[in-house]
């Protein structure tokens, strides 16, 4: 004997598709039932296994039969069987019936181990189950042990049909019954009349088995129906034989080697084949002989023995007529209990399906009022296929001529072809093609109606096009249909677009059409209705308005959210939906508390006031239909509608949309799509109009929607420049464009255009680079569709077509590069191309033809500019002498790496990117600037590439990913760590960086690094470097050079100001770049204009461009070098001019500039601040920020007035550009389209970084004059004494910056005081060039004021001190008697008056400065007090009543003395005939001399002692 273990074995050997571990657990299972069994015993067991299914293991005597009983039974109880397993074995037991293993050999017993595992039913009842199983396998060996008896019982009925002398053919066919290969007997009875009498054999020892009434008259075969509790079929074969008045009946089945026998061979069937074959005349071996033979071979056999065979004739024909025409036939026969009927269907073999045989059986079930139903199918070669029905009627039935006809005429109508439904519903060619492809299944699964609106749509799509089909029956769900070519839908894609539009999905049909082309279209079938509290506006175009809005959602052309619910609610297209969501998105975009979802809510409730705002937009923008009268209508009902909300959140929605619609002056709506880029929806804006708009509210904007992109556009007037970012904040991206472009403003105060920015967003992120310059693209095409363009050849504005323009000519749009979108320029000038934009390449500066800012190094040149003069407010050339840097970035940057190239005593210490940090704590000068040069040269390097050998004891590059960096002595003295710090994780050594105690930090990277105290992180809107920023306070450099954007907060600046750091705003340090591109696109626009004129060759214009570019370059840096100048200057009187600049701050605060905005401080909070602790004036950033919005101001002004059109002007527009322009192409200038632009920008940066910050103010308030005043005054004066020139021989000294200083203020007090003498003595408005000419010779004067002065000790002392630390002497002397040279003024006023040489009046004039000791008072004048403005302006009065008063004496010492007396002569003359008067008034100026307590009141009433003797 084996063991167990060798049965547990084989039993897993049989088991398949389970894991080892299960098929273990199971046999243990098995083997518990199984392990005591005596010999015929049933060891059954139900139970639930893990995972809740129920496991039948039984271990019973191997007989026939035994799984079709079990799996009988068990799906009769009402379970879904998945899974049988059957192992055999041949086992040993001992005698107590103890499995001990498998048998050696055949002496064991043969037993079954059937497992069947059913569905998990939380209702079973494992003992009913278990006796159900009981009771089948009862039967089986019933039957088993029957078999004999049923066999002899046969034997019988054919020996007694014989000796009675029985049909021959009827005892062949019992004899080939008896055949154990034809026939398998599960029972066997003697019927009688009365059903429970008779011998009963097999499954009818079962009571309760049915028992059929007799019913032959001799020998029968047929289907009845009996449930056997053993087979699995309810209608087996039951062989009748009547003997002796006892009908033997035989219950069975056919085995497949009885069925697949030739019915030529069968007994009782053979001669009915030849009768039918002769019936119909047919020879056997002809075609139609076979072809009925082989009918009739594939004809249900038990029919064959059933029919007689006449009917089997009428049959055979009919199915043959029926092979030609493939038409289906319907033959309906009912057995002999009346109870069972059998129905043959044959149809063409392509109509049938698993649909047609269920309609098939529904019919034939309704029409004979049957129950339980069998069916079996036969498909083979022949052209029809066959179905085969088996059906139980509770009551005997026969079928009526009637009833017979009419399930004919249902039959016939389900087993027509589907193709024929087809053909009757379509025609043409390409949707009946289709008719060979479609599969099997599509036919299944779709109704022909629906097919035969399928296969149009199917047949004419493309390759990934698609159809929407919609269908809203008002009395049912409604159908939405998705046609889709060579692609597929995921529900998670198409359900949330249907949702959207505010449709519930019932269910869905995914069907599949194979197209001949090999293309295969999915159609997509929702059955839909509105969603709960979507009530539908319905309107005829209700499907085409869906059907609609979905191709757009799902071609990414519009957005998936609420707002779609307006396509039913609102009875809107999704064209108008789009423009509201346009709008809606830009609510969102400037902070409006409401969401998308909850606007959509409101429009949909107010389809009054939604359907008015979508009439307004019409009427405003139509170009097909615009109208005034009909906007002021349309106008006029919306705000009906609004008045009627009750609403207060539903009102501030409508009312927002409302607003928006009527600020906005162009659109993009109505342009159709050209096909070159994503179609958008863009909108320009009066922002000032929307009071919800967040400040600084910009003049224009332009906001541009898509799916794919959207972005902004902002700028603060009508010639505008600034760049154009990608941005990752999805969600206020217009925020963060606002932001820059408020620096922008600042920065572009130095250039002729104010400032703008721009900004988009990729809205399907993460996207590539492609993607990417798809979306800047598009975004650039909208900027322009919505701008005016220019003939170039007649200067003609040209309106863009089809947008309807509610504001002026607007053609000046000009973009540059910026943070990812740095190569991207040449790529907007292919754009401007594409429209052919009169700035062509001139629109986006930067490209592959114009000036390389990297090559030139001009941004950080520029910044440079302010490095070095913090560093000589020091008093440290860093040209010449070594300093210490730390900085941000990396040489393979532009302004980093050119920056840290601009000295050569660069000490750079430390430095990091976002890749590396550098340390190189006691760098050489000279060694480390070749190493840096070298990566500079070197395409794309990192500090990675760094020569390490070069970097000094205890240096290195570390990678910023590393775990933690060891911290050298060296490195912790060069960046101010304590002792004890030996290593830091990098972004520890990254703060230490940036509060190294070097004396540069340097940044030239993207981020921001340093905010102030009071300012949280998040604030600052750069997360990624949230975890090493710094605060201002703790900055331990020295100076901060910035050539990057947004480096420090700036409160983060003005923090570092007020704790002695040295540092500007980024917008003055950085402004070099914006310069030299707006050269670029002047430049361009010249050179352009002078090739359509023909006086350049178009082939030229690139090299002449690339010759001029040091020149740009030096026109670029003298911006830089005078806005330092002035912001040092300022810088270094900021204590003492508090109240100037209190005022300076009021005027910009009432010309709408947001100081907290601007982060500058109100009046108040600035003299606070000089009276407190600190005891500061403005900071150095501030005053950079002042001093653009004083240049922004004053440009506003001029150009508002017709002062930029004086011809006076053209030299200054020539200047602006290089020599080679003016050379060539003076004309060009004078006809320039911005030369009034370029004018202004030039005037205003002359007058605040040659005048000062204040200049124009405090002439204005001491004069009363306007800016346009003011500012000829400053023009006639600069003129005629040549104050700019002067200053910028000032500028140009190497000399200590506080000299430098001291002599631009002395020269402009002579600015200040010459430009209040024309203000107050020339008729008004000053004739600019009338009044240069009149005191041209004023110049010829001035060398003589060395000759004229009475007093030139003082004089000589300055010029000495000048002189000293090395200024020109000659320029030191012009600088010394500047404030001398306004008396020259007079001089030759009174030259003129008084018809006397100029010299001699001159000689006069300054003797009577000294003599009345006028030059004495005016000098205790200047030294007064600043005060506040009553103050200024008192003392402004009293310095110029002096001059009037040394007038009015010149004057009359002249008028009353010869030309060739001595002035001592004439004084001496004068004065003695006004004795009395001027000893009253000696002896008042003696006594106020004497007190020396000089002030207003004391010099108010020297001034009244002087002007008393004038007379």
């Amino acid at each position: 004997m084996w063991q167990v273990a060798d049965l547990a074995e084989r039993y897993g050997a049989d088991v398949h598709d389970l894991t080892n571990d299960q098929v273990a657990d199971r046999f243990e299972r098995h083997r518990a039932v199984g392990a005591i069994r005596s010999p015929g015993e049933f060891r059954i067991d139900a139970n639930r296994i893990d995972g809740g299914a129920i496991e039948i293991n039984i271990v019973v005597d191997d007989v026939p039969l035994l799984v079709e009983s079990v799996l009988t039974v068990v799906g009769d109880a009402g379970y879904t069987v998945v899974r049988t397993d059957h192992p055999q074995f041949t086992v040993a037991r001992d005698a107590g019936g103890r499995l001990t293993g498998l048998a050696i050999g055949g002496a064991g017993l043969h037993e079954a181990w059937i497992t069947v595992t059913a569905a998990a039913s939380p209702d079973a009842d494992f003992d009913a189950l278990v006796a159900t199983v009981r009771g089948a396998l009862q039967r089986v060996v019933s039957v088993r042990d029957d078999t004999v008896a049923m066999r002899e019982r046969m034997a019988e009925v054919i020996a007694s049909l014989a000796d009675a002398g029985g049909d021959l053919e009827d005892i062949r066919l019992l004899e080939w019954l008896a055949a154990r290969a034809n026939f398998v007997g599960v029972g066997y009875r003697a019927a009688t009349v009365d059903p429970a009498a008779g011998d009963a054999l097999g499954v009818w020892r079962d009571p309760e088995t049915p028992r059929p009434a007799p019913a032959a008259t001799g020998v029968a075969v047929d289907r009845a129906w009996l449930p056997t509790g053993m087979l699995r079929g309810r209608f087996p074969i039951l062989v009748r034989a009547v003997v002796d008045d006892v009908e033997h009946q035989f219950l069975g089945l056919i085995t497949s080697t009885g069925l697949y026998q030739s019915v030529r061979d069968i007994p009782g069937v053979r001669h009915k084949v030849r009768q039918v074959l002769d019936g119909l005349g047919l020879v056997d071996d002809s075609y139609n002989g076979l072809a009925a033979v082989e009918l009739l071979q594939t004809f249900p056999l038990v029919e064959l023995m059933a029919s007689e065979a006449d009917d089997l004739t009428g049959r055979i024909r009919e199915l043959l007529d029926s092979q030609a025409g493939r038409t289906p036939r319907f033959q309906v026969r009912v057995g002999l209990d009346g109870q069972t009927v059998s129905a043959l269907v044959f149809m063409p073999r392509e109509a049938y399906s698993t649909a047609v045989r269920t309609r098939v059986i529904d019919i034939i079930k309704r029409a004979h009022g049957g129950d339980e139903t069998d069916f079996t199918t036969r498909i083979s070669n022949s052209p029809l296929a066959q179905l085969q029905v088996l059906m139980h009627v509770g009551e005997a039935t026969t079928l009526a001529d009637s009833a017979g006809a009419s399930c004919r005429a249902q039959l016939a109508d389900a087993v027509r072809t589907w193709d024929d439904h087809i053909r009757d519903r379509v025609s043409d060619d390409a949707s009946l093609r289709l008719l060979g492809t479609v599969a099997e299944r599509y036919r299944d699964e779709r109704d022909p109606a629906d097919a035969a609106a399928d296969l149009p749509i199917a047949a004419g799509l493309q390759s990934g096009d698609l159809h929407v089909a919609v269908d809203t029956p008002d009395s049912s769900a409604w159908t939405f249909t998705l046609y889709l070519c060579d692609r597929q839908a995921a529900l998670t894609d198409v359900l949330p677009m249907l949702q959207s539009l505010g449709l519930t999905v019932d269910d869905e049909h995914p069907h599949v059409i194979d197209r001949p082309d090999g293309s295969r279209v999915w159609i997509y079938e929702f059955t839909v209705q509105p969603a709960p509290g979507v009530d539908v506006e319905h309107t005829d175009d209700l499907p085409d308005r869906v059907a609609d809005a979905f191709r757009r959602m799902w071609r990414g052309e519009a957005d998936i959210d609420g707002l779609g619910e307006l396509v039913l609610r609102a009875g809107l297209s999704a064209r108008w939906v789009e423009m509201l969501r346009t709008y809606a998105r830009y609510l969102g975009q400037c902070g409006f508390g409401y969401s998308l979802s909850h606007i959509a809510s409101v429009l949909g409730e107010q389809r009054g006031a939604t359907a008015a705002l979508v009439d307004l937009f019409a009427a405003s923008f139509d170009p097909d239909s615009a109208d005034d009268a009909r906007r002021d209508e349309a106008s006029d009902r919306l705000d009906g509608h609004i008045a009627g909300i009750l609403s207060l959140d539903a009102d501030r929605v409508v009312s927002a949309l409302a607003a928006v619609v009527r600020a906005t002056l162009r659109t993009t709506f109505y342009i159709d799509a050209d096909g070159w880029t994503r179609p958008t929806i863009a909108v320009k804006l009066r922002t000032g109009d929307l009071a919800f708009a967040p400040a600084p509210r910009p003049k224009y904007e332009i906001f541009v929607h898509s799916p794919l992109v959207e972005g902004v556009h902002l700028r603060f007037g009508d010639v505008a420049r600034g760049g154009l970012r990608w941005s990752d904040r999805q969600e206020d991206f217009r925020t963060e464009i606002l932001g820059l472009v408020k620096a922008q403003a600042v920065k572009n105060a130095v250039i002729v255009p104010v400032g703008a920015k721009g900004g988009f967003v990729v809205r399907r992120g993460p996207a590539t680079r492609e993607e990417g310059v798809e979306c800047y693209r598009a975004f650039i095409a909208s900027l322009l569709q919505l701008t005016d363009d220019l003939d170039t050849a007649t200067g003609s504005v040209l309106h863009p077509a089809r947008v309807v323009r509610r504001d002026g000519d607007d053609p000046y749009l000009v973009v540059a590069a910026d943070k990812g979108t740095a190569s991207f320029s040449d790529i907007a000038n292919s754009v401007s191309n594409h429209y052919d934009f009169w700035l062509g390449d001139a629109f986006a500066s930067g490209g592959s033809v114009g000036y390389d800012h990297k090559a030139m190094g001009i941004t950080a040149r520029g910044a440079w500019e302010a490095v070095k003069r913090h560093f000589r407010e020091m008093g440290v050339d860093v040209q010449s002498e070594d300093f210490t840097a730390v900085g941000v970035g990396d040489m393979s940057g532009d302004v980093f790496g050119n920056g840290m190239l601009l000295s050569r005593h660069t000490r750079l210490i430390a430095a990091f990117d976002h890749r590396h940090v550098f340390v190189d704590p006691n760098p050489d000068a000279a060694t480390s600037y070749v190493e840096r040069e070298r990566l500079f040269r070197l395409p794309r390097s990192s500090w990675a590439d760094y020569d390490t050998s070069l970097i000094s004891e205890g240096g290195g590059v570390w990678p910023r990913d590393v775990k933690s960096i060891p911290i050298s002595a060296q490195m912790s003295a060069a960046l101010g760590l304590a002792d004890d710090v030996t290593e830091l994780s990098p972004p520890e050594l990254l703060r230490a960086v940036l509060l190294a105690p070097a004396d540069l930090l340097f940044n030239g990277g993207i981020g921001t690094y340093v905010k102030a105290s009071d300012e949280a992180d998040a604030d600052v809107g750069d997360k990624a470097n949230d975890p090493i920023r710094v605060t201002g306070a703790q900055l331990r450099v020295k100076v901060v050079g910035e050539g990057g954007n947004l480096g420090v907060t700036e409160h983060g600046r003005i923090e570092a100001d007020l704790y002695g750091v040295r540092i500007n705003s980024d917008a003055l340090d950085n402004s070099a770049g914006v310069d030299c591109s707006d050269h670029e696109v002047n430049i361009k626009v010249l050179l352009d204009s002078q090739i359509a004129s023909g006086a350049l060759d178009a082939a030229d214009r690139e090299s002449f461009l690339e010759s001029m570019t040091d020149d740009v370059a030096d026109l670029v840096l003298a911006d830089n070098i005078a806005q330092n100048a002035e912001l040092g200057v300022a810088r270094g009187t900021s204590r003492d001019d508090v109240e100037l600049h209190s005022r300076i701050l009021a005027e910009l605060a009432d010309s709408g500039v947001d100081l907290a905005l601007e982060a500058l401080p109100t009046p108040d909070a600035l003299a606070a601040r000089r009276a407190g602790d600190l005891g500061r004036g403005l900071t150095s950033p501030e005053l950079a920020t002042v001093m653009a919005h004083v240049k922004l101001l004053t440009k506003s002004r001029l150009l508002a007035s017709n002062l930029p059109d004086n011809d006076l002007f053209a030299p200054m527009a020539q200047a602006y550009f290089p020599a080679a322009v003016r050379e060539r192409f003076s004309d060009g200038i004078a006809g320039h389209r911005l030369r009034r632009e370029i004018v202004t920008t030039c005037l205003v940066n002359q007058i605040v970084d040659d005048g000062g910050i204040g200049h124009l103010l405090t002439i204005g308030e001491s004069t009363g004059a306007d800016t346009g005043e003011g500012a000829r005054g400053f023009v006639v004066a600069n003129d005629v004494f040549g104050l700019s020139a002067l200053i910028g021989a000032v500028r140009a000294e190497r000399i200590p910056t506080a000299v430098g200083d001291a002599m631009t203020s002395r020269v402009r007090q002579l600015l200040a005081t010459s430009s209040r003498w024309l203000l107050s003595h020339r008729p008004q408005p000053l004739a600019i060039a009338a009044e240069a000419t009149r005191y041209g010779d004023v110049s010829v004067l001035a060398p003589r004021l060395g000759e004229w002065l009475r007093r030139p000790e003082a004089v000589d002392a300055i010029v000495a001190e000048y002189t000293e630390v090395g200024v020109d002497a000659a320029l030191a002397r012009t600088v010394a008697e500047a404030p001398y040279r306004v008396h020259l003024l007079d001089v030759h006023d009174l030259a003129e008056i008084e018809d006397r040489d100029p010299d001699e009046v001159g000689d006069l004039l300054f003797a009577v400065l000294d003599h009345f000791r006028i030059d004495s008072l005016i000098a205790a004048v200047d030294t007064l007090p600043h005060g506040d403005r009553w103050n200024l302006l008192a003392r402004v009065a009293l310095h110029d009543d002096l001059l009037a008063v040394l007038r009015g004496l010149t004057g009359s010492i002249l008028a009353l003395s010869e030309p060739d007396e001595s002035p001592e002569q004439k004084i001496a003359e004068w004065s003695s005939a006004r004795s009395a008067l001027l000893q009253r008034a000696g002896a008042t100026l003696d006594e106020l001399v004497a007190a020396d307590e000089w002030d207003i009141a004391t010099l108010s009433v020297a001034v009244r002692a002087l002007r008393s003797v004038i007379g």
